[in-house]
């Protein structure tokens, strides 16, 4: 590999410089229109954070759980590198979809997906929507979406950057990337490898002397490419393509509990391909779509072999926003999805086809204070799945006050493990289910301030969520598994966020601070309302992040609380975690080089994430990037 890397900086550092003469022919077209996403222009009166742009520049290194813990989110994960999912205000992880430019990357086999699969380096930009959007992504976006974008090629400039990284307990590094286009072609390629032993101490709590000892069987190592390929099919067109290839190994981790290392592991194998047209006119926007995403998981046990599970969904999608007129234009879409899986334990190999239509109607700066959108979508599956719809609104009360408000109408189709899962001495599917359905609501006040250099901003959003038929896998009257639409599911909470922004020519300042309360609860099969919230769902959540720079330093610190937390009748203890990194960056013409010394857990905290899996206690990561942009 380190050949390869060079080979890159001799091949494509010859075109930055062979093509720097024309990165200034940008036409002007609505740029900023074309690269804006569905959910930027149509999620009226519903929380959109994204994630701290600072913050993603200066974590090539880490991946995209680290990120979203780092903006206050409920990330579940089994030990480092581990099985990572997320679940938005008291529900499940597969009621939270994540979305790759448009495309929903759930499984079709469970629902859910890995996001340790994901370095950050791949991403140009990330942002979490609270509520549901069913009416945008279909089946499985019912209390939050994830998303992952890509920038516009031709808005970026031609660079080359490098980043190793090495840190504690074996784990080293390295992401690699170039752009380079013109007026009427562009191309990128990121490249990124890992790998990392994990065999650091930990204090077992379940041995009667609590003694330290040292993680086993917890390695990981992976790699990816994502080359992206754009051109100008005419001065108001242009077709892109993207091609994500990921490859992730890792050993699963031995339990707490075990009294020998486990000698499990699973392999991933993840092919997403995206390629869209789209063109803008004054009148209107249209856009095609058409993806394909290919997913194996490949896990061994000693007892039991290897046992393959792959899946692959075919998308087409056409999309078009038409102006009707001045503030006001509609939105319509179709969409056209074929899910087929292999898997082991099904009894054939399910082949399952959807199709959607979808439609939003939006009027803006009504006397320059109203937003107004309303969207319905139906679906098709062997039968019609619940109409769904939503209605949201924001309302400028002033120049430093806003009220919003946002209620949708959500669904998820069974997948394919709850439908096909042959029968077994454990377990058996229910081709029976019915799809679930249910509401998600909130409304939020939201205020500005601009005192000379500083920006304060503030945010009170109160949630509602229900969910009917809800699938959940539980034991029949002999002891064996089977997904039922027995269960009801509610939370409500509050969501509070302050953010303050200061900034002169050479000092940035930026303090955030979030806080989350959810009351969750799931419907017992005596008919009554549980006492506890669902597995894992922390009543509690804050997190605390203070970014400072002055000329070329940068120092952040990123302080998370998760409260008390209940799964199979046991307590799992509240937690901080405190990460702590300093940067200094050197500039020389078009060279910019980066030294980043990042400290994980501060404190050095013992804490539990899932039960009877350890995670790190304090350990660090040196990262050094290096980036060259052609001159403009």
């Amino acid at each position: 590999m380190r050949y390869f890397y060079l080979f890159l900086l001799w091949a494509f550092s010859t075109d930055l410089v062979v093509g720097a003469s024309d990165t200034d022919s940008i036409i002007n077209i609505d740029a900023v229109e074309v690269a804006r996403h569905r959910f930027e222009v149509l999620s009226v009166g519903a929380t959109v954070q994204p994630v701290d742009t600072f913050l993603l520049k200066v974590s090539r290194s880490l991946s995209l759980p680290d990120l979203l813990v780092f903006s206050g989110l409920n990330v579940n994960n089994y030990g480092p590198g581990g099985l990572s999912t997320i679940a938005v205000r008291g529900m499940s992880a597969s009621h939270t979809a994540v979305v790759w430019d448009e495309v929903n990357l759930q499984s079709p086999m469970n629902g859910q997906f890995n996001l340790s699969v994901v370095p950050a380096c791949f991403l140009d930009k990330a942002s979490i929507q609270y509520g549901g959007s069913g009416v945008n992504y279909g089946s499985g976006s019912m209390t939050g979406i994830v998303h992952m974008g890509t920038a516009n090629l031709f808005q970026q400039p031609n660079q080359l950057w490098f980043s190793p990284a090495i840190g504690s307990f074996g784990n080293k590094s390295m992401g690699a990337g170039y752009k380079w286009g013109n007026h009427w072609i562009a191309t990128s390629l990121k490249t990124f490898l890992q790998q990392a032993d994990n065999d650091f101490p930990f204090k077992n709590t379940t041995d009667f002397y609590q003694r330290t000892v040292r993680q086993t069987n917890a390695g990981l190592k992976q790699y990816g490419v994502f080359p992206q390929f754009a051109i100008r099919t005419s001065e108001r067109s242009m077709l892109k393509a993207s091609c994500w290839i990921q490859q992730y190994n890792k050993d699963i981790q031995t339990m707490m509990t075990s009294s020998s290392p486990n000698l499990s592991h699973q392999n991933d194998h993840n092919v997403w391909l995206n390629v869209q047209w789209k063109y803008v006119d004054s009148a209107y926007i249209l856009s095609v779509r058409n993806a394909y995403l290919y997913n194996q998981v490949l896990y061994f046990d000693p007892s039991q072999g290897t046992t393959d599970n792959h899946s692959r969904s075919y998308i087409t999608e056409l999309e078009s926003r038409i102006w009707v007129r001045k503030n006001h234009w509609l939105q319509v879409g179709i969409n056209y999805t074929i899910d087929n899986a292999f898997s082991q334990g099904y009894n054939e190999n399910p082949t399952r086809s959807r199709a959607s239509m979808f439609m939003q109607y939006k009027i803006e700066n009504i006397a320059s204070r109203l937003n107004l959108a309303l969207g319905a979508r139906q679906e098709y599956v062997s039968y019609f799945t619940p109409l769904v719809y939503s209605a949201g609104i924001e309302y400028r009360v002033t120049q430093r006050w806003r009220v919003t408000a946002n209620l949708s109408k959500n669904y998820r189709i069974p997948t394919l493990n709850d439908l096909y899962w042959k029968e077994d001495a454990f377990a058996k599917g229910n081709p029976s289910l019915k799809p679930e359905w249910g509401w998600s609501g909130e409304w939020g006040v939201h205020q500005m301030w601009n005192i000379g250099g500083l920006q304060l901003e503030a945010s009170q959003m109160f949630f509602y969520n229900k969910i009917y038929n809800w699938i959940m896998w539980q034991p029949d009257t002999v002891g064996k598994w089977q997904p039922i639409n027995k269960s009801q599911g509610k939370s409500q909470g509050v969501d509070l966020r302050f953010k303050s922004q200061y900034q002169t020519s050479r000092i940035r300042s930026t303090t955030a601070f979030s806080y989350q309360y959810t009351y969750a609860r799931t419907l017992q099969s005596n008919g009554q309302w549980g006492n506890l919230p669902p597995d894992y769902m922390p009543i509690h959540k804050a997190s605390l992040s203070q970014m400072f720079t002055y000329k070329n330093l940068a120092v952040g610190y990123i302080h998370n609380y998760t409260g008390l937390r209940y799964t199979l009748g046991s307590r799992l203890p509240a937690y901080q975690v405190a990460d702590l990194f300093g940067q200094y960056t050197l500039y020389k013409n078009q060279f910019k080089l980066s030294l980043q010394f990042r400290i994980n857990n501060l404190w050095n905290q013992f804490y539990q994430v899932r039960q009877y899996y350890a995670m790190p206690m304090r350990n660090y990561l040196f990262t050094l990037m290096l980036d060259f942009s052609a001159k403009p």
